[in-house]
């Protein structure tokens, strides 16, 4: 099993998985106060999004639009409009040489190429990774990669 470590290099920056950018696009997530929290923390800290994340959050919304009609895609465009012109979050690259090298080598633990490319992403470049996803947190845990992960509670605990 080939094992990733981090640097010692201190944070840049966090990257949000797609569920963080989902309410963005109109759909709720569940978390506790995060329409309260999540402009605090854009304020505090510099946060990224990997673009694929769009492209994630899309499928989502696409699926949803079966159930709950075109407004779904609506609010889907309305979303992206304003990501675009938010210079509080910032896109990252899509992807890399070394961002697929490690997502490619993730595939025994993670089958979501997504959520491999995010992953792969805050790892390449030393950003702390805020996520719910238990997939990414067990790959995480058991050290197959070593970076900061943080939960949405950690950020109502620190930011909120």
């Amino acid at each position: 099993m080939k094992r990733f470590r981090g640097s010692t290099v201190l944070v840049k920056a966090i990257l949000l998985d797609t569920t963080y950018l989902l309410p963005i696009f109109g759909v709720r997530i569940g978390l506790p106060r995060f329409e309260e929290c999540f402009p605090k923390l854009l304020t505090k800290h510099t946060v990224l999004y990997n673009p694929l994340s769009i492209v994630e959050a899309k499928w989502i919304a696409l699926r949803l639009a079966k159930r709950m009609g075109r407004i779904v895609l609506d609010r889907f465009r309305l979303g992206l409009k304003a990501l675009q012109n938010d210079d509080r979050l910032r896109p990252t690259e899509v992807t890399s040489y070394e961002i697929e090298e490690i997502a490619d080598s993730l595939i025994p633990y993670l089958s979501d190429y997504f959520d491999r490319i995010i992953l792969s992403t805050a790892y390449v470049h030393g950003y702390a990774l805020l996520t719910e996803d238990e997939e990414i947190v067990n790959v995480v845990r058991k050290g197959i990669v070593s970076l900061e992960l943080l939960k949405w509670s950690d950020i109502l605990n620190t930011t909120c």
